[in-house]
């Protein structure tokens, strides 16, 4: 999570655009990473997803923010 927001705060603002597919990843890798925890990082035994449906708020966020 600190490595996220340590990211996030290093952006530029000025290619705030540029950066939007980067963003999104992000996004959806942050929305992993906390199933996982919840999991109890289970990796080998669970196989961890993020839905479709979350995945596209996730982009509408990043593109209209």
């Amino acid at each position: 999570r600190d490595a996220f927001a340590e990211a996030a705060a290093a952006l530029p603002p000025t290619e705030r655009r540029a950066l939007r597919p980067a963003r999104i990843m992000a996004g959806i890798y942050q929305d992993l990473l906390a199933r996982m925890r919840q999991g109890g990082f289970r990796v080998f035994a669970i196989r961890y997803r993020v839905p479709w449906s979350r995945k596209c708020r996730i982009l509408l966020r990043e593109l209209f923010a």
